[in-house]
């Protein structure tokens, strides 16, 4: 779930400087000047070497991941390689950058913590943009996921992937058989909503098909703010959640709070479906649109409206802790409807 929307009821975290100065070490920068930007579950941190201005291209970013929230080597390893591919492809996208020892990242073992993966990336230069977007920026949505995907078919880059991790999409069978924990805070209405629509989810999604041409490796949590505009391309940061699933997923991340807005939030004045066919054309130039590919595309954006209904209950206090919070229920509880 997106940083930019907030991180909900998450416990502080304590900045050690000494071993941020120790980790950046292994890359030559203890002198750096560094900021923490995140702390969801990761740490990252934006680093500048001395003598450089921030928001040059040759900053870094630091992210410091628990290995078991982050599925563990190889996951780490995949994702790593396949940015490197993807880069060197000529996508837009962090390209990890190896320590003075050529390793791609390093593993702290914390005391009294979790093992955590140490990783060093370029900081990618672009803009989120929200009210901004308009139908060129989604044809360079499309164009880039098309290429994504595509580049992953290349069986050069196939052969880096060396997870079985799949992307994640909630537990659809579990909302339906009620065995989802915090089911119970839900209002009646809603959780009967959920429960029926996760059914009905659950059991197209599990009879789509799986082939080359429309399931592979893919980003995962492809949302608007993970995706940077920069000069006349799109591009994507936070791999965190890379994984095999349907390539429908990374255009319903895409596509999912242009159709079901965050209330209070900027939003596109240009019309959804304007803004969907847009990515979707330029989505085709890159790559053959598999058979359903649209229809799979409805069904994910249904199945991450649960996705951020699990957020809202289960990591923020309580669902009004932001004023949108109930809004958003509301609207999730209309988007479902449709598929009960």
């Amino acid at each position: 779930m997106s940083a930019a929307l907030g991180s909900g009821n998450r416990p502080a975290w304590r900045i050690d400087h000494r071993r941020i100065g120790r980790l950046l070490a292994a890359w030559g920068l203890g002198g750096a000047r560094w900021r923490r930007v995140a702390h969801l579950g990761c740490e990252v941190y934006r680093i500048s070497a001395s003598g450089q201005r921030a928001g040059r291209h040759h900053d870094r970013a630091l992210r410091i991941v628990p290995l078991a929230a982050g599925g563990g080597i190889a996951a780490i390893e995949t994702e790593l390689r396949w940015l490197a591919a993807m880069a060197d492809a000529g996508l837009h996208v962090p390209r990890p950058l190896p320590d003075r020892q050529g390793r791609l990242f390093s593993v702290e073992e914390a005391a009294g913590g979790p093992t955590r993966a140490v990783l060093m990336l370029q900081w990618l230069p672009g803009r989120v943009l929200e009210a901004g977007l308009r139908d060129v920026h989604l044809r360079r949505m499309g164009r880039f996921i098309g290429r994504m995907h595509a580049c992953t078919r290349d069986p050069a880059v196939s052969a880096l992937i060396t997870t079985d991790r799949r992307a994640c999409v909630p537990d659809l069978a579990a909302w339906a058989e009620g065995r989802i924990t915090i089911a119970h805070r839900l209002p009646p209405r809603l959780r009967l909503t959920i429960g029926q629509a996760a059914a009905t989810l659950d059991a197209q999604l599990r009879d789509a098909a799986r082939h080359a041409g429309n399931w592979g490796f893919l980003h995962g949590d492809l949302h608007l703010w993970n995706v940077l505009q920069h000069g006349d391309q799109a591009g994507a940061i936070d791999f965190s959640e890379c994984g095999f699933g349907h390539h429908a997923l990374d255009a319903a991340a895409a596509l999912q709070y242009l159709q079901h807005p965050v209330p209070g939030r900027p939003i596109s004045a240009t019309p959804y479906r304007h803004l969907r066919s847009a990515l979707l054309e330029a989505y085709a130039e890159e790559r053959t649109v598999p058979p359903g590919f649209e229809a799979q595309i409805d069904l994910y954006i249904a199945a991450r409206m649960i996705s951020t209904i699990e957020w809202i209950f289960d990591d923020w206090p309580t669902p009004d802790h932001r004023p949108w919070g109930p809004a958003f229920v509301g609207s999730a509880q209309a988007a479902l409807a449709a598929f009960t």
